[in-house]
């Protein structure tokens, strides 16, 4: 069965975004055969399509053989210019980039994002979404995605089964998401919130949530809580209580200028030296993030201060030296 989903995905779905477009192109609904004419395939075909379209989440309506979309169903349409299609379409591709899964709420995003963009771009948003039925499917974690922000914007509590890293068994706990935030150096979504288990804001991987379940009992996010502010000291999602850390690193020359193209932390601040070498500094958490993003770069940086993270980085690379052994 898994199969025949992939396949009817892999081959359907560029036309799904035609037929939506088509129906919701058309207030006072269109005939199956009109859209099967359009489409260039016969009514059967266009019935599973419809099908399909119902069971991604679309309210459509049908009386005397015309079909249109329920009206009152999503939030009120909005235009965009095209910089700004292609500033969304490109925020879609980086999460999915990112993700390498099938996910049927990004499908939706496609389907509607193709309704109202220039041709051109509809025809590269048909593309990914063929390249993106390609990609395995993770149906629990797209459903405790799902929930979770449900649970955020009603303010509702989520009781969840969690495992963190290092615990051998998952265990539950009761959360009220504060936010949900994409990271790019996990390759996943987490969820910020306060813990009553631990009584205190904590970060979840929501990869690793086994499971959700919401309940009646509502929330409010402190006014004083800002998930910009929250996340600042951190190079990506890790946020500890330690204080922040002057860090101070040195690139080579021939890799300088890279370092330069890009924002990597709001304080980073670069200088150049004679030898066209550069000095970044920036004030945040020595995390393990910061430790493996330092690593990333091999023998061109080096730890200049702090030290803890100077001598971290040195037992990383002594254990990295003996794993692949002396050097030739």
């Amino acid at each position: 069965m898994a199969e025949i989903d992939y396949e009817t995905r892999l081959e359907h779905f560029p036309r799904l975004l035609k037929v939506y477009h088509l129906i919701a192109g058309h207030p006072a609904g269109i005939s199956a055969g009109e859209i099967a004419k359009r489409c260039g395939v016969n009514n059967r075909t266009i019935y599973r399509d419809i099908n399909e379209l119902e069971q991604a989440g679309v309210p459509l309506w049908e009386k005397e053989h015309r079909y249109g979309i329920c009206a009152g169903h999503f939030l009120p349409p909005i235009s965009l210019s095209g910089p700004e299609a292609v500033l969304v379409f490109l925020s879609m591709r980086l999460l999915l980039g990112y993700s390498q899964r099938y996910s049927m709420d990004m499908a939706n995003v496609f389907l509607k994002l193709g309704g109202i963009v220039p041709g051109a771009l509809e025809k590269e948003i048909s593309k990914t979404s063929a390249w993106m039925a390609k990609l395995p499917a993770e149906p629990r974690l797209n459903r405790n995605l799902g929930l979770l922000a449900q649970a955020w914007l009603n303010r509702k509590q989520a009781r969840i089964v969690y495992r963190s890293y290092k615990a051998e068994k998952p265990a539950g706990r009761i959360i009220e998401p504060y936010y949900i935030e994409p990271a790019a150096s996990g390759r996943s979504c987490y969820v910020i919130g306060y813990c009553h288990l631990k009584n205190q804001v904590r970060t979840f991987k929501i990869e690793r949530i086994e499971s959700v379940h919401l309940l009646d009992e509502g929330y409010e996010i402190p006014e004083d809580f800002d998930a910009n502010q929250y996340l600042s000291p951190s190079l990506g999602i890790m946020v500890t209580d330690d204080e922040i850390e002057r860090v101070k690193l040195k690139f080579s020359a021939g890799l300088g200028r890279i370092i330069e193209e890009s924002v990597w932390h709001p304080s980073q601040v670069f200088r150049r030296l004679d030898d066209e070498s550069l000095i970044m500094t920036m004030d945040v958490n020595v995390t393990p993030e910061l430790v493996c993003w330092v690593l990333g770069w091999g023998e061109r940086v080096e730890v200049l201060e702090p030290q803890n993270l100077r001598r971290e980085i040195k037992k990383r690379a002594g254990r990295m030296a003996a794993l692949y052994g002396a050097a030739v």
